[in-house]
């Protein structure tokens, strides 16, 4: 496993400088003619008050979390190339519980260029992040509250063969970090190499076929999986109005693990007397399965647009293992009147660890209600309100949390020039 593991990640470093050496060397940029600036800018403060802010299975009481938040987003934009940059800040007050006063941050930088057959672009990204939306809809109970830092590059390529016929092929790495004290996550690392052909049958359906390979290393818990996937795909566009698409295909898994292990009879580790050791020898196992992904989305009068996905998909986490993830949401939103929108959502959300280390099977739900009013052109004010509930439903563990929100939000005047 290692051996594969060695060549999978050479392959993936050779295969992303070959294919920016062709591009360099294949792609011919005609000079520009005209270019855009522009520069946006959000400031946006928020109170919060949650019953079970770490979403545990014994809630300390009710938290309150002031935050003051700022997005810059700086673009430039020409015939045939577009760059983009994207920065903020978050400051989080915390009160009810010590020690979580904190300062999130995210950048990031994106390049494109295209020309008459092909396209090309670069995407580098760094977040530190203490919300875990993304964590708590797959592992729920499972990995607690903390702060987390990613650090993420992808690059990618299509070109169009036909008028009818494009291929992409892409090309990522994200390193994932996690601030261990609190969460208890485990550091990961994530690579995928893959490829797509769209067909684009009518002007109203298209067919696609991915191909996916992909690589996890959680070293501190001595775990390595590699996966391979195939999907078909279809879309269609019902009406002017509405619009659906389907993907369908199957996953091949194989781990590796390094599971924790009683070097004395497990009486004595379960009472804390002995304390658990990782096991020295990989213990390797392999999983098959299907997966989807669909969705539909409808749109009316500019007034009322709502979306329903649902999809059963691999996915990285940092509980030191692949997921195996059934996820439902849904989203309604609404005008109410010319300043008034309203906004219901919901998630439900089934996953199950995917290896020989570890067995759980965490559920996560969550409905939401919001309703914002535009003060002015600038301004706008958004109150709402969600309801959590988490489960491990082999332990038996879970969580609920209520929390309700007033936010307030001010959009500077967009900064635009041209020549």
């Amino acid at each position: 496993m290692a051996g594969t593991a060695t060549a999978t990640w050479r392959r993936f470093a050779a295969s992303t400088l070959g294919f920016w050496f062709a591009a360099a060397s294949v792609l011919v940029v005609p000079a520009a003619r005209s270019e855009e600036w522009s520069l946006e800018n959000t400031v946006q403060t928020r109170l919060e008050s949650n019953d079970n802010y770490r979403l545990s299975a014994t809630p300390k009481g009710r938290v309150d979390v002031l935050s003051l938040g700022s997005a810059l987003t700086a673009s430039r934009r020409a015939e045939s190339s577009a760059t983009r940059i994207d920065a903020g800040v978050t400051g989080y007050v915390v009160s009810g519980e010590s020690g979580q006063n904190r300062v999130d941050g995210n950048l990031g930088l994106s390049q494109s260029i295209t020309n008459l057959v092909d396209s090309y672009n670069v995407d580098l990204r760094y977040l530190r992040d203490s919300t875990f939306d993304s964590e708590l809809t797959t592992t729920g109970v499972v990995l607690a509250r903390g702060q987390r830092s990613s650090a993420s590059a992808s690059a990618g390529w299509s070109r169009a063969l036909t008028e009818r016929l494009r291929f992409d092929a892409q090309a990522s790495l994200a390193d994932v970090s996690y601030e261990r004290q609190q969460s208890g996550g485990t550091d990961y690392r994530y690579a995928v190499l893959s490829g797509s052909l769209e067909y684009l049958v009518s002007e109203l359906d298209r067919l696609s076929v991915r191909f996916s390979h992909s690589d996890y290393r959680a070293a501190a818990a001595g775990t390595h999986s590699e996966a391979d996937d195939f999907l078909v795909g279809w879309s269609h566009t019902l009406s002017e109005r509405m619009s659906a698409s389907v993907d369908y295909g199957l996953y091949f898994n194989r781990s590796a693990d390094r599971p924790l292990v009683c070097p004395a009879p497990s009486v004595l580790c379960e009472f804390g007397l002995v304390e658990y050791a990782r096991a020295t020898q990989d213990v390797v196992s392999s999983s098959r399965g299907g997966q989807y992904s669909a969705a539909w989305q409808y749109r009316s009068d500019e007034v009322t647009d709502a979306e329903v996905r649902l999809s059963l998909q691999l996915q990285p986490s940092g509980a030191s293992v692949l997921l195996e993830t059934q996820s439902f949401s849904a989203t309604l939103n609404r005008r109410l009147s010319p300043t008034v929108t309203g906004k219901l959502d919901a998630v439900d959300s089934r996953s199950r660890y995917l290896g020989a280390g570890i067995a759980s099977r965490p559920s996560y739900r969550s409905l939401g209600v919001a309703v914002s009013k535009a003060l002015d052109l600038d301004l706008s004010v958004e109150a709402g309100w969600r309801a959590v509930r988490s489960l491990e439903r082999l332990s038996g563990s879970s969580a609920h949390s209520n929390l309700i929100y007033a936010s307030l939000k001010y959009d500077w005047p967009r900064f635009s020039a041209s020549r």
